[in-house]
């Protein structure tokens, strides 16, 4: 592994993780990105599973010039601009309140890595995300992966390589302010958590 992509093997109890999840959530079988929060924000609600293509985060606002949230002080646009690091505002990394409380095991671990405005991601078989930035790096915990399943990632487009992470009780931190991506050429879905840190919890 590379500095970009870090692994650290603790042997979280994948088992766990996925039957709250599956108990909880129910994830559905589905040919479509799919996306659920697994931590809110304080005046946002569970809204089911979404696309994640199609502005999961957008329920409170009807445009990018009006506040993400109902207590946020910035537009959606004005955030954005700011990587959602205003010193000022909650709209980045204030998103730590459990959405299903009863999912013990999966909350005390998101807490304990430092987890913010994390979520359960499918990506279906023969999918691929394009490569793109995101403003902070990123926790995954693999849960259902293949050996034909890659993320990419470089400083480059011409620079990417492919990953494979795995699920067998490490978690990642990656460093998606670089050129980045998914490939999913497996017949199976690949199902992550995925979430926003601001400290690496090594």
């Amino acid at each position: 592994m590379s500095l970009d992509v870090i692994k650290v093997q603790t042997g979280l109890h994948i088992n766990i993780l996925k039957k709250e999840i599956n108990e909880i959530l129910k994830p559905p079988t589905s040919d479509k990105l799919l996306f659920r929060r697994l931590q809110l924000v304080d005046d946002l609600e569970d809204n089911g599973w979404q696309d994640p293509l199609g502005g999961y985060d957008h329920d409170n606002r009807k445009s990018d010039d009006e506040p993400q949230t109902s207590f946020c002080t910035h537009t959606y646009k004005e955030c954005r601009e700011r990587n959602f690091l205003n010193p000022d505002c909650v709209c980045g990394l204030k998103w730590d309140i459990p959405a299903f409380p009863e999912m013990e095991y999966t909350n005390e671990t998101l807490k304990r890595l430092g987890a913010k405005k994390s979520a359960v991601s499918i990506i279906p078989p023969l999918t691929i995300i394009p490569l793109h930035k995101d403003p902070l790096w990123k926790l995954q915990i693999p849960l259902e992966t293949d050996e034909d399943t890659f993320f990419m990632i470089g400083k480059t487009k011409k620079d990417v390589r492919n990953v494979n992470l795995h699920a067998d009780g490490a978690y990642y931190y990656l460093d998606v302010t670089q050129y980045h991506g998914v490939c999913n050429m497996s017949d199976k879905p690949r199902i992550h958590i995925i979430a926003d840190v601001d400290r690496l919890n090594t």
